[in-house]
């Protein structure tokens, strides 16, 4: 409490300076303006032994517009977390800027937001701070915009410091090499201007329902050789796609003819027959006959292609069989001969493997 003095007659004037009972009064009035200014600081948190505690009911929406320290130790109403101290500065009375700082009372959170005074509160916005959960962690991820495809590349060849670092949007005014097929797409671009590069790619067509082939490459230097070709990337739909000479190769394929013919195709080369010719012959006693069987798809170098023949005797399994089987030098055809023995038959289901290549 503030002493009292009594200041009654003339005050002395001069060179002299106050008397102990002026300077007393002068005193006690600066003694009560640091009394008021204590006090309004413990009012607003500052100072005091602990912050405005505030109640589950109330709202950080609606704090009280003045700069104070406040805390919610029991949760709240819009709250970034349900224990945390809160820094809030106004930059006025009324009509003027709140800013907030939430600090969580159990971890190493930070929280932030600023909104204009009479408006709805913006959400808080996690700050990159000590331990985040993934909820934290995500909305870091989305404000710095990691991982998310933001803008439409130029040039996809590009490999100047201007090129999209990172995912991109490839479009109809995307210029450079695409992989074959394609007019949209996401590349990821990792680059070292004038020097390493790598691309990813992945069609996109628009099409609901549909996984798209992924490609990449890789580069180096400036010139314009720099580019390696796209290469697609193999999985489990890729490597059954068509077998061809083209970027957009799968590794194998299988084809059925006529209903009788199935052609397994590899992309180094390699091609296995399986033939169901239908035949079925009589044969007497020491009968011989021999057939020639079309190839669906006709073997490149007959020398390195070689067949294999299956049938079914009716009566006797006593009898010579295939004695013979070729590969025709145009590699069009397989032939093969078949011998019967001692009991007259009929022979059905004659079948043909060949292996070669096809390229």
């Amino acid at each position: 409490m503030a002493r009292q003095e009594i200041d009654l007659g003339t005050r002395p004037s001069g060179v002299g300076g106050d008397t102990p009972r002026s300077a007393m009064i002068k005193l006690n009035a600066m003694t009560a303006e640091l009394y008021q200014g204590d006090a309004l600081a413990k009012a607003s948190g500052w100072g005091a032994s602990a912050p405005i505690s505030m109640n589950p009911t109330d709202s950080a929406d609606a704090l009280p517009p003045i700069n104070g320290l406040f805390m919610f130790g029991n949760g709240g109403v819009s709250l970034p977390s349900s224990y945390v101290f809160i820094i809030q500065t106004v930059s006025g009375a009324g009509g003027g800027h709140v800013r907030q700082i939430a600090f969580d009372l159990l971890s190493e959170r930070e929280w932030s937001r600023q909104y204009a005074q009479g408006t709805v509160a913006k959400p808080w916005q996690s700050g990159i701070y000590g331990e985040l959960d993934i909820d934290a962690a995500l909305m870091v991820r989305r404000r710095l915009k990691i991982f998310n495809p933001y803008t439409y590349v130029a040039n996809i060849d590009d490999v100047s410091p201007a090129q999209v670092q990172g995912y991109g949007y490839v479009s109809l005014n995307t210029a450079g090499t695409l992989p074959s097929g394609y007019a949209y797409g996401v590349v990821n671009t990792v680059l070292n201007p004038g020097d390493q590069v790598f691309q990813d790619f992945v069609g996109l067509t628009g099409l609901a329902g549909a996984t798209q082939n992924a490609y990449r490459r890789t580069g180096y230097g400036t010139t314009e050789t720099r580019w390696g070709p796209w290469r697609l990337v193999m999985d489990s739909a890729s490597a059954l796609q068509p077998v061809n000479d083209g970027e957009r190769s799968g590794l194998m394929d299988l084809t059925m003819t006529n209903g009788n013919a199935a052609v397994w195709r590899y992309k180094n080369g390699k091609v296995v027959m399986h033939i169901w010719t239908g035949t079925s012959v009589m044969l007497q006693p020491g009968d011989i006959i021999t057939q020639v069987v079309a190839l669906p798809v006709k073997v490149v170098d007959p020398r390195f292609a070689v067949c294999e023949v299956n049938f079914q005797p009716t009566i006797s399994y006593d009898h010579y069989g295939i004695n013979t089987k070729w590969v025709n030098a145009d590699g069009s055809s397989v032939g093969f001969s078949c011998r019967n023995g001692a009991t007259a038959q009929q022979f059905t289901n004659f079948k043909v493997q060949v292996v070669g290549a096809w390229k």
